[in-house]
C-alpha cells in the first residue's frame, strides 16, 4: 500500500493561526462557516460520515462541543454551564451518567493528604494505629475527603485524622474513626474542615 503523502496544514481564524505537522487530509475537515445568526464567529474541525462522526466545534453562541459516535461527550453552553455525555442543564455541571472518584488505598501507618486525594481506603494496616495529617496547602474550599476503616478494626486501632495549625476539623486538631467499618466524611471551607 503506498504511503499517502505529507501535508502541512495551516488554518487561520480571525487572528489566530493553528498548524500541524501531520497530515490531516484524510479526516480533517477545516469550516470557519457554521450556520445560524453568526456564520463567521465559529469553526468546526472533524471529521464526518455516516459511519462515523467526531468533531469540536466552538462558537460563540452555540459555546463548545465534542461530538464523537453522533453523540455530544462534552459541551459547554453559552452560559458556561459544562454537561459530560449530555447536554448542559441549568446547573453549572451536569453528568449524564456514572462519576468515579479519586481513590488511595493506605497500607502506611502514617499518611499526609496529597493534592489528588479525595476518597482514602485503610485497607492493608493491621494491628496498627493510623494518623493522617492535613497540611494546610491542601485546604482548598470546597474540598471533599471521605476517609474510610475497610479493616474493620478501628474500634481496636483508631484512625486519627489531624489538620496542620492553625487549621481545625471541627473545632479540634484531631479526630478519631473509632468503630469498625467508620467513616469520615468531611469539607473545607478554604481554612478549616467539618464534618458532615
Amino acid at each position: 500500500m503506498a504511503k499517502k503523502p505529507f501535508v502541512a496544514h495551516r488554518l487561520k481564524i480571525n487572528t489566530t493561526e493553528i498548524s500541524s505537522d501531520r497530515d490531516l487530509s484524510p479526516s480533517i475537515n477545516f469550516s470557519n462557516k457554521i450556520t445560524g445568526s453568526y456564520p463567521d464567529d465559529g469553526f468546526k474541525v472533524g471529521y464526518d460520515s455516516d459511519d462515523c462522526k467526531a468533531y469540536i466545534h466552538i462558537d460563540e453562541c452555540a459555546g463548545f462541543k465534542i461530538h464523537i459516535h453522533h453523540k455530544d461527550r462534552f459541551v459547554i453552553s453559552e452560559k458556561g454551564n459544562i454537561g459530560i455525555g449530555r447536554q448542559p442543564t441549568n446547573c453549572l455541571l451536569h453528568v449524564g451518567g456514572s462519576l468515579g472518584l479519586q481513590y488511595k488505598g493506605i497500607d502506611d501507618s502514617l499518611y499526609t493528604i496529597e493534592e489528588k486525594d479525595c476518597i482514602i481506603g485503610i485497607e492493608k494496616v493491621k494491628h496498627n494505629n493510623v494518623e493522617i495529617m492535613i497540611p494546610n496547602s491542601e485546604n482548598i474550599k470546597g474540598r471533599i475527603l471521605i476517609i474510610k476503616d475497610e479493616q474493620g478494626q478501628a474500634s481496636q486501632y483508631p484512625i486519627k485524622i489531624r489538620a496542620k495549625a492553625p487549621s481545625s476539623i471541627n473545632n479540634k486538631f484531631e479526630v478519631q474513626i473509632q468503630e469498625d467499618y467508620g467513616s469520615l466524611t468531611m469539607y473545607c471551607n478554604g481554612s478549616d474542615w467539618f464534618k458532615i
